[in-house]
């Protein structure tokens, strides 16, 4: 896995090539480096957790191998919809982002992993229910009372954490 600063600088001086993992964790990053679009076509991994990121530019989706990502301890406030038009995107890390809204479009298509623990959802979006390999929900330490009903659909799922959240019944 290439790591920090000399990740980047070997991205930007081209002599970092097929780059597959990138760690980018704990840099105070407050956008994601222009130079993680040179590795868009090979990057399968890539963990930018704990930085001071507030948003994902919509050109997330030109990481068409991207699996896994990693972003918690950001202050992002929102699930970024640019990880809707990720492919490939099958696990998503946002432990403690202050998240209060996933809108519908954010849910990616190959969707088996995501984990939104601690934050303060106080819904899910119906198009959870569309995330049909979705096999693993970490939700607890958020603010929900139900969970949508398109979440039946989700005949993969093996495991959903609801632990410190407001339901008055169990779903």
């Amino acid at each position: 896995m290439e790591k920090g600063e000399d990740a980047l600088r070997g991205l930007r001086e081209g002599r970092v090539g097929g780059v597959k993992k990138l760690d980018l964790k704990g840099m105070g990053l407050i956008e994601v480096p222009e130079e993680v679009w040179r590795a868009r076509d090979t990057l399968e991994v890539l963990d930018l957790a704990n930085n001071r990121l507030s948003t994902l530019p919509s050109k997330m989706s030109s990481l068409s191998k991207l699996r896994i990502l990693f972003l918690s301890g950001n202050p992002l406030g929102t699930v970024p919809v640019a990880l809707g038009g990720c492919p490939a995107l099958s696990m998503i890390g946002m432990r403690s982002c202050g998240i209060t809204r996933m809108g519908g479009e954010s849910v990616p298509p190959s969707l088996r992993w995501l984990i939104l623990t601690d934050n303060k959802l106080e819904s899910l979006p119906d198009e959870i229910g569309t995330a049909k390999s979705l096999q693993k929900l970490m939700l607890a330490g958020n603010m929900l009372t139900t969970l949508p009903p398109s979440m039946a659909s989700c005949s993969e799922l093996e495991l959903v954490r609801l632990s410190a959240n407001n339901f008055d019944t169990i779903p």
